[in-house]
């Protein structure tokens, strides 16, 4: 089944730039979520927006340290997808991770459509004072990501819902919600996908980042997701 625009992102058409993107199902990671820079350091690069950006990014750092680079996705937005599209057109591999609103999203999936990329990852996340909606399309590159992410939001007390699909899959493959109790802490939603993110291929432990209680989220529509070129 080619990717359906019932998955992700609400108003756009990003199933026609997704689709060609997702690979063919790739093995499990060997530890699940947590394990670490891979045998070859491949680095991370994390792009992120304004809002949720500084979460996703500090998730991120918590869970690769000194391999992660963050760039910020503002007004030279164009610049950077120019060099984006350099590096993977060119000998130097990176994976590319990241947050990003709807609008930014779109131009940077199509240019790594067009460099050959594949995506093992893409989430949309609606957030609102209530809590957060994650819809996530993703392959067997990031077994077990979607459940994880899942713990932790439960964890930090968020009310929230999750459903995950799978290439090739007519249903579901992953779904969990909860209500907010206790100390909630909404916002934490965007740190915990930056770890996630970041930490695949990983084996050395890394904690996931901590709650910081009382945060409050940015409310909006979030697209994060997880860019690999091929050879990686």
């Amino acid at each position: 089944m080619s990717l359906d625009r019932r998955t992700v992102l609400k108003g756009m058409a990003i199933g026609g730039i997704a689709a060609p993107m997702l690979g063919a199902a790739l093995p499990a990671l060997a530890n699940g979520m947590t394990g670490a820079a891979s045998a070859t350091d491949v680095p991370v690069l994390a792009v992120v927006g304004t809002s949720s950006g500084a979460a996703f990014a500090q998730g991120a750092r918590a869970g690769l340290g000194s391999l992660l680079q963050v760039r910020q996705a503002g007004s030279d937005l164009v610049r950077l997808l120019r060099e984006l599209e350099k590096m993977w057109h060119g000998d130097r591999p990176m994976r590319v991770v990241g947050l990003l609103d709807d609008a930014s999203a779109v131009p940077l999936l199509d240019v790594a459509r067009s460099a050959g990329t594949r995506i093992a990852w893409l989430g949309q996340h609606s957030v609102q004072a209530g809590g957060s909606r994650h819809r996530l399309l993703t392959t067997d590159r990031v077994e077990g990501g979607a459940r994880e992410l899942a713990r932790q939001l439960r964890d930090c007390g968020a009310g929230f819902s999750l459903t995950e699909d799978r290439q090739h899959s007519l249903t579901p493959v992953f779904q969990a919600e909860a209500l907010a109790c206790g100390s909630a802490d909404p916002g934490q939603w965007a740190a915990a996908v930056g770890w996630l993110l970041a930490r695949t291929d990983a084996r050395v432990p890394a904690p996931a980042p901590l709650p910081h209680s009382g945060r409050t989220p940015h409310p909006g529509s979030f697209v994060s997701f997880l860019i690999e070129p091929e050879g990686v």
